[in-house]
């Protein structure tokens, strides 16, 4: 279980509209030597769609692929969706 992760802000392009972090500290770096992300914001229609993707680099070959990080993004930006529609 992660409970806790640092986070850099590695490049932030307003115009496109996305976002590049790495973890750089944090119980993830025990299971993996490197783990980078990026979010892209996409208009579509009348709204805009979340693309997340990430690169990772295991620290052992039994590790497993990180789908409970992409499950946490989903579930997050589904959350967000929600909450910004409130607002």
């Amino acid at each position: 279980m992660i409970t806790t992760s640092t986070e850099k802000i590695e490049a932030v392009d307003e115009a496109n509209k996305t976002m590049a972090y790495s973890v750089i500290d944090g119980e993830l770096i025990s299971f993996y030597k490197t783990f980078k992300a990026q979010a892209a914001v996409v208009p579509k229609g009348e709204g805009s769609l979340v693309k997340w993707s990430c690169e990772f680099e295991k620290a052992q070959e039994e590790t497993p692929n990180p789908d409970l990080f992409k499950d946490f993004a989903v579930k997050t930006f589904h959350d967000l969706d929600a909450y910004l529609l409130k607002a």
